[in-house]
């Protein structure tokens, strides 16, 4: 019903600069009543709209699962086809040093410079074609890097690389370089998994947090005081990767060795196709590549030591 309201015509109302108590209490009570119905409408139409709920689940829970909940063989994610030559070379390399010839010929253009490499290196990896044809100058470096920091494994990791192709020692001049699958069929093969899951492998700045996180937990039983004390205290080998970002290129190669050798030693596997892949990058894109360091070692830092 609606508020009676004084006529206008009423003595107080023709009286001039004067406004009746009565109307404005009568004016401001229909106000908020039309207010509340406008409120009313509108809820009825968000109700009106609102999506029904269908029994069940309405999200896609089997292909948020982790594939070992659902299938406990289930395979990682594909490389990304990006990656696929410089794992195709990284193969190759492992499997020619199952010689030892060629295993102590790279190992002898560890942390080289290009010009002082041995010739009996360039010989280990240009006879077998092992360096891309295609590579520019400037990259070749990289290449022979790599390859050398995979010479220099330890033993045991070099023997784990021969029952892949069921050999326990190679000729010095045996063929390793035609790959088993070519890339263009690895890399449609990638594709026709599962391209938006494809994986970037491990970073170097991932892999670092991992000596990082058994550091901690080989020193919690003993000296859980100590470790928790002070939480921004920079660790060694995080000092380490806040120096080894700060490289030009020929700084880079410089520490690469010291770097490899401490991982080797923690036991923690390097990813050499996504090492050689972001060498390459560095000359060009290596704000990008250090910032990718950085953000793969905090984040696994933080999941590592988050508590239970």
């Amino acid at each position: 019903m609606a508020p009676h309201l004084p006529s206008h015509h009423s003595r107080e109302a023709r009286k001039p600069g004067k406004v009746p108590a009565a109307w404005c209490a009568a004016f401001s009570t229909a106000v908020l009543d039309h207010q509340r119905l406008i409120s009313r409408a509108r809820l009825s139409c968000r109700q009106a709209h609102r999506p029904v709920q269908r029994e069940g689940p309405m999200t896609d829970v089997a292909d948020t699962a982790s594939p070992s909940a659902s299938d406990p063989a289930a395979q990682p994610a594909p490389r990304h086809e990006k990656l696929s030559g410089y794992d195709t070379f990284v193969t190759q390399v492992q499997q020619a040093c199952l010689s030892p010839g060629v295993q102590q010929a790279l190992r002898a253009g560890l942390g080289r410079p290009l010009h002082e490499i041995p010739a009996r290196t360039f010989a280990a990896l240009l006879r077998r074609g092992l360096v891309p044809d295609h590579v520019y100058p400037a990259d070749k470096r990289a290449y022979y890097a790599v390859a050398s920091l995979i010479a220099a494994r330890p033993r045991a990791a070099r023997r784990a690389d021969a029952p892949a192709r069921g050999d326990t020692q190679l000729d010095e001049h045996s063929d390793v370089s035609a790959p088993a699958v070519p890339p263009v069929e690895m890399t449609l093969t990638s594709k026709s998994t599962a391209p938006e899951k494809a994986s970037w492998g491990t970073s170097l700045g991932e892999s670092l947090a991992g000596v990082s996180a058994r550091r901690v937990s080989a020193a919690e039983p003993t000296h859980a005081v100590s470790t928790s004390a002070d939480p921004h205290k920079v660790s060694g080998v995080e000092q380490r990767l806040h120096l080894l970002v700060r490289q030009d290129i020929d700084g880079l190669h410089r520490m690469m060795p010291g770097v490899v050798r401490q991982l080797n030693s923690a036991g923690i596997p390097v990813d050499y196709g996504r090492l050689l892949h972001d060498i390459l990058r560095w000359p060009r894109w290596r704000d990008e590549t250090t910032l990718r360091w950085l953000e793969d070692y905090y984040r696994t830092r933080r999941r590592t030591e988050r508590p239970a």
